[in-house]
């Protein structure tokens, strides 16, 4: 049986511009998690966006 689709969210204290460690770890994250996609149970076509 397939996994589930799911979704993840950075959730960033409010304001026009994100300190540069919260936007490194996001970015960090982005990259984590779409280096294997398969891993996750996602096609590897699905990608989501790029900050």
């Amino acid at each position: 049986m397939p996994s589930p689709a799911a979704a993840a969210s950075v959730v960033r204290p409010p304001g026009p511009q994100a300190a540069r460690k919260v936007r490194e770890l996001t970015e960090l994250l982005i990259e984590h998690f779409q280096s294997a996609p398969e891993l996750w149970g996602l096609d590897a076509a699905v990608r989501g966006p790029s900050v």
